[in-house]
């Protein structure tokens, strides 16, 4: 698809467009950093309740994207792919 000059679905832009709507569930400010590297967005996030994180994981999954959540000293980070059955 690069090649074509098209996008691929697992680039930076078409994966966070893709769970943008489920993103956009998270309180405010609960967003603390993004980084795009080898076709993953790794999230870091405030402190969050386990239903919350729960139900983004679960979201983010019925998006066709596989998210990877791990709590950290400061909240939770969040990994990002492209499901396989999406690709």
């Amino acid at each position: 698809r690069h090649r074509a000059g098209q996008a691929a679905p697992a680039d930076a832009l078409p994966l966070l467009a893709r769970a943008a709507p489920s993103l956009s569930a998270l309180p405010a400010g609960a967003l603390r950093s993004a980084h795009y590297a080898g076709s993953v967005w790794t999230l870091e996030l405030g402190k969050l309740d386990d239903a919350m994180l729960a139900r983004l994981t679960h979201s983010l999954a019925a998006a066709g994207i596989d998210a990877l959540a791990a709590s950290t000293t400061a909240g939770s980070r969040v990994r990002l792919a492209l499901g396989t059955g999406a690709r």
